[in-house]
C-alpha cells in the first residue's frame, strides 16, 4: 500500500455527500472518503478479506513486518494519545502527573500494568482515608528506556479531577514509600505548560543526547540537542502503549451528509488545516482519496 498527500483536492463535495464528523472541545475534524471500486480487495472483517478477480478469502498480516511498521504504528498511538489529553486535560490545576519507576529491570508490560492496578487501589483508599478528592480519570502512558536501561519500562500517568477546584495534593514520599512501593516516584505540577498533551509526547517520542553525542550534530555548548521520534525505536512489537480508565471523555463521531456537518459547525468556525491522501497499491491502482478538514469553533461571548 502506498499513501501520498495530494496538493490539491480532486474531490468534489455536495451536500449530500458522506461525511464523518469528529468533535472534542471546540476542535473538529471532518473526514471524507471517496471509495474507488477499483480497488481490488474487499474487506470481510477485522482478519479476513477477497480479491475480487477471483473470489478467493485471505487473511490479514496484522503483525509489524519491519521497524518501521512499528514506528507508524506508534504514531498513530501517541496522535490518539494526544487527542485524548487535548480532550480531559483542560484545565492544569486539576491535573496531577505521576512518574513512576521500578527499583528493578522490568520488561513484561503485563507486569508493569498489573502493578499500577495494585497501585490505584491503595492510591485511592490513601485519598478516601485523608477525605481527599477521591474520584478521578486517568490516562497511564508506557515510557521506554533505552540500552543502557536495559530496555526497561517507566510509567507516567495523568490523574485528573474533574468534581473539584484543584487536585488534591499527596507528599510524593508518601506516594512513593507508602503506596507505589516498587521505586522511585516523581509528582510533577503541570501548572503554567500550555498544551498538556504537546509536553507528554515530545517528552515520550523524542531524545535529549548527552553532551558527547551533541558535538557529533554540531549541538553549541550548553543547548539541548533533541532528536525526534528517536525513543519509538525502543518500543517492541505490539507494546500497548497506553491505557485510561473506564470514565475517560472520547470524540463524539457521527456519520453525516456535508449539508449537516456545515449547519453543526455553523458560522462560527475557522478552518485551521486540510489534507488530502491518495491511497494505492503497489500496481499504482488507486483504493481511497481521503480528505481531512480540521476547524476551531470559537465561542460567541
Amino acid at each position: 500500500m502506498k499513501i501520498e498527500v495530494l496538493k490539491n483536492n480532486p474531490i468534489r463535495l455536495t451536500d449530500e455527500s458522506q461525511v464523518i464528523y469528529k468533535e472534542a472541545n471546540q476542535k473538529v475534524e471532518i473526514k471524507h472518503v471517496a471509495k474507488n471500486t477499483g480497488g481490488y480487495i474487499r474487506r470481510i472483517d477485522k482478519d479476513h478479506y477477497y480479491t475480487v478477480r477471483d473470489g478467493e478469502v485471505h487473511t490479514f498480516n496484522h503483525k509489524a513486518k519491519s521497524r518501521k511498521d512499528t514506528i507508524n504504528s506508534l504514531k498513530r498511538s501517541f496522535s490518539k494519545l494526544k487527542e485524548l489529553i487535548d480532550i480531559n486535560c483542560t484545565e492544569p490545576k486539576k491535573v496531577q502527573f505521576i512518574t513512576f519507576t521500578f527499583r528493578e529491570v522490568v520488561r513484561d508490560t503485563k507486569v508493569v500494568y498489573d502493578s499500577f492496578k495494585k497501585f490505584n487501589y491503595r492510591y485511592k483508599r490513601y485519598l478516601k482515608k485523608h477525605n481527599l478528592p477521591s474520584e478521578y480519570s486517568y490516562i497511564v502512558v508506557l515510557e521506554a528506556q533505552g540500552p543502557k536501561h536495559g530496555y526497561c519500562w517507566h510509567l507516567h500517568c495523568l490523574y485528573i479531577f474533574k468534581n473539584c477546584k484543584k487536585a488534591p495534593y499527596v507528599p510524593n514520599e508518601t506516594i512513593q514509600t507508602n503506596i507505589w512501593k516498587l521505586g522511585h516516584t516523581s509528582t510533577s505540577s503541570l501548572k503554567g505548560i500550555k498544551s498538556i498533551s504537546n509536553y507528554l509526547v515530545s517528552y515520550l517520542t523524542d531524545v535529549c543526547l548527552d553532551e558527547e553525542n551533541m558535538k557529533k550534530l554540531k549541538g553549541k555548548k550548553g543547548d539541548k540537542a533533541v532528536v525526534k521520534n528517536e525513543r519509538l525505536k525502543y518500543y517492541p512489537v505490539g507494546v500497548r502503549l497506553f491505557r485510561t480508565s473506564r470514565n475517560i471523555v472520547r470524540a463524539s463521531i457521527t456519520k453525516m451528509t456535508e449539508a449537516e456537518a456545515q449547519r453543526k459547525l455553523g458560522d462560527n468556525s475557522i478552518l485551521t488545516y486540510e489534507k488530502t491522501l491518495r491511497i494505492s497499491n503497489y500496481e499504482n491502482t488507486t483504493i481511497n482519496i481521503v480528505n481531512y478538514r480540521h476547524y476551531n469553533k470559537i465561542n460567541k461571548k
